[in-house]
């Protein structure tokens, strides 16, 4: 979810993470808001390396992902 500027009539700067089309509703909601054109939100190497998710992470992801996949529990070729 995009992360945006936005600044109200006092000048107070905050953010907020909606979908383009909620910062649209969004400021049309709310006329004494603007956005703020800042720079872009980019994850770093250190950030990554910091908050590295473990091997456990990836093994109840996948699974999760088996079981949305194949409900039924049927194995068969590719599936666990």
């Amino acid at each position: 979810m995009p992360r945006y500027t936005l600044e109200r009539e006092n000048g107070e700067q905050f953010n907020e993470y909606m979908s383009w089309e909620e910062l649209q509703d969004y400021l049309k909601a709310n006329p004494g808001v603007k956005q703020v054109i800042t720079a872009p939100f980019v994850l770093g190497a250190e950030f990554i390396a910091t908050h590295r998710r473990g091997d456990k992470f990836r093994e109840q992801f996948l699974d999760k992902k088996i079981k949305a996949l194949n409900p039924s529990g049927l194995s068969g070729p590719g599936l666990r």
